[in-house]
Formats: structure tokens, sequence, C-alpha cells
């Protein structure tokens, strides 16, 4: 499978995220760099007959394998940036039926980071935050994988934080499982969550070793703390919708403040 993205570049630039077989993804030193090797070396055009081509409408089971999670939610306002269309339309067909309110925040494609205040993707979630009085705020990147959050004060929640309080809500949920976090989260532990040193493992730092690592382990959650959050679905998945959900889900088992249940560094 092959996604069209320039992630992490000006809107200038066309990339591509390539996953094998059993949606793994490719990376360098683990398969990326056997296909890179492959059209180095060219090829040749074997036959002049077209092959098979069907239409798959890949957003139906996409959609419809999200709404288990989008459930049991607790009244919220949430501001939402991204530039995916694909991502904005999904949100707002889920929220439609949700006791939650989406504030969409139109971006344009662009480099960003999204755990810098002065990025002015960044603030302009924190504008609408303020503006819409929301409960909180979730900025996506171009790759639909990478994110970050806002409180209500409109402060970003370090990754970390968003690592260990997802971690600790999955592993209360799946109390015989693990997770697959980075190793300076794992020696960052504040003393009231040392216990999950004993589920946790050291993740890998690219995308193709983080599935591979959470396969082999059978993680429920995992993170390379750069802010992309892995769970796990029939394989390994990185989505930032899916993370929306978890942090709703988070969010509603009591009526704390978001500042209160992913606390920012800020304060």
């Amino acid at each position: 499978g092959i996604q069209v993205t320039g992630a992490g570049y000006d809107s200038s630039w066309t990339g591509f995220n390539i996953v094998s077989q059993n949606s793994v993804p490719l990376s360098m030193g683990t398969g990326l760099d056997q296909l890179e090797s492959r059209y180095d070396s060219g090829f040749s055009r074997p036959s002049r007959q077209a092959g098979t081509l069907r239409d798959f409408q890949a957003a139906v089971p996409y959609e419809a394998s999200l709404w288990k999670h989008f459930h049991a939610l607790r009244p919220l306002k949430v501001c939402v940036g991204t530039s995916v269309k694909m991502a904005r339309k999904l949100l707002q067909t889920l929220f439609e039926s949700l006791p939650c309110e989406l504030v969409d925040v139109p971006l344009n494609i662009r480099v960003r980071n999204l755990f810098d205040s002065d990025d002015s993707d960044a603030r302009r979630v924190q504008d609408a935050i303020a503006k819409q009085r929301a409960s909180l705020g979730f900025l996506i990147d171009d790759d639909g994988q990478k994110c970050s959050l806002f409180n209500e004060r409109g402060e970003i929640i370090a990754a970390e934080t968003m690592s260990t309080v997802l971690a600790e809500m999955l592993l209360k949920e799946h109390t015989q499982e693990t997770v697959y976090l980075p190793k300076q989260i794992l020696d960052s532990l504040p003393a009231r969550l040392l216990h999950l040193e004993k589920s946790s493992l050291p993740s890998g730092e690219t995308m193709a070793e983080m599935s591979a690592g959470m396969r082999k382990h059978r993680s429920v959650f995992g993170s390379d703390g750069a802010g992309r959050y892995w769970f796990r679905e029939s394989f390994p998945a990185c989505d930032a919708v899916l993370t929306l959900a978890k942090v709703l889900q988070r969010l509603s088992q009591s009526d704390a403040a978001c500042s209160q249940v992913f606390p920012s560094s800020e304060h």
C-alpha cells in the first residue's frame, strides 16, 4: 500500500509512505533500502498486458472500525487543526452523532513543529481554543499520524506526558499486556507510575521497528516519544484520529479538565 504525502516538507515536495504485506511499514534498514536498490538497478518491461484493476472504498471499513472507540464520551468542545482533508471530513462525520462539539481549524500543507508554541499552526489552534472556550485542542500533521494535544489553556502537552497517561489507561484495561515506550520515558517515569516498568518495553526508532516490536510483544500501546502513538487493532495502527479517540476516552473517565488529566510542563 502507498500513501502519497509530503509530510514534513513544503507543499512543493511529494513523498510516499509505503507499507508491505500485513500492513508493515517500510523504513530504511527494514525494506525501504531494498526497494531503493531495486529501483536504482533498473528494470525492464516484462509484458505489454496490463494487470487487473479493482476499486475499493477503503474509507467505509476504516470509518466503521473507529466507531467502537468514539463511545461513552462526555460533552467536550474540541478544536482540531489539520491540512488532511480526509481526516477533517471523517471527524465531521464522527462528531455528528457524539455529545462532543468539533471546531474545525483548517490548515495548509507546510513544515511545522507540533510541539512549538511559536509555530504558526500551533498558534491557530491556541487562538481557536481561547475564542471557542474549548475543552482541548488537537493538531494533526500532514501524514495523518503525528499529532499534539493542547489543554483548555492552550498549553501544549509534552509527548512524554501523553505517552505515560495513555499507557497507564490502556494497562488498566489490559492488565496482563505490555506497552512499548521510548527509553527516555521509561527512565523518567514518576514514582506513582513505576509499576508501568514491569509491563513496559523500550520501543524502536523507525516506524518499521515500532510495528515489528509491537507485533512481537503483542503490546496494546506504543509511542516513539515524538508525537506518534500506536494502538493494537487488527495490526499495530499509528493514527492521529484514533489517538484523539483515546484522549477523549481518558477525559471522559472523570469530570477533570484536560490540564488536570494531562499536566503541562508549563505549570
